[in-house]
């Protein structure tokens, strides 16, 4: 009997190997339905929950900043028929938004330092799965900009990032290898380089 138990533990001790997968992630889309989509209030309610990441979507304003949100058009959100690459952010900050969940409560668009911060402070430290928007052609613009921001705030090993823009996700990718990438493929992927994807 001895010897039997011996061996469990030797072998145990000896032979485990540690699953190459992670455990799952939990999530939330645009920060959680706790608040109106991809303002920090929403983030703030995820990390109260225990949610490991934020999906935030990022785009920059006519003047460089990356901002927080998902259209590239403001209609749904705040009501103005405009695009965001179109307006500085202080013209985006001026605007007040909200969603069909959230009928009573008004946000303004954060800018993605505002978010970083906010996750810095919060209690469960939420990640962020960051999804570059790209509309036009100012995907190394964003790519930088979004980089700088999260090696600024060494936010760099709780984020993800993302893009229907596979040039996008490449730059981030090749800035920093270790970084998570993942490229958003739907319909026919075509032809990809699949670095990316490690």
């Amino acid at each position: 009997m001895f010897l039997c138990i011996a061996f469990i533990v030797y072998a145990a001790s000896n032979f485990y190997q540690v699953p190459l997968r992670h455990k799952p992630f939990v999530i939330g889309h645009r920060g959680s339905i706790y608040g109106i989509e991809n303002t920090v209030k929403a983030v703030e309610e995820a990390d109260k929950i225990g949610v490991d990441f934020a999906e935030i979507d990022v785009q920059l304003t006519k003047d460089g900043v990356p901002v927080v949100v998902h259209d590239s058009n403001l209609w749904r959100l705040a009501k103005e028929l405009v695009n965001v690459r179109d307006l500085t952010l202080d013209e985006i900050q001026a605007l007040t938004v909200s969603d069909f969940s959230h009928k009573d409560e008004t946000a303004k668009i954060p800018t993605l330092e505002e978010m970083l911060s906010a996750a810095k402070e919060a209690p469960n430290q939420i990640g962020f799965l960051i999804e570059l928007k790209v509309n036009g052609d100012e995907r190394e613009e964003l790519a930088g900009a979004v980089v700088e921001l999260v090696e600024g705030y060494d936010f760099g090993e709780k984020a993800m990032f993302m893009s229907l823009d596979y040039l996008s996700v490449l730059s981030v990718k090749e800035a920093y290898p270790e970084w998570w990438t993942g490229y958003c493929i739907f319909g026919s992927s075509g032809e990809i380089d699949d670095t990316v994807l490690w």
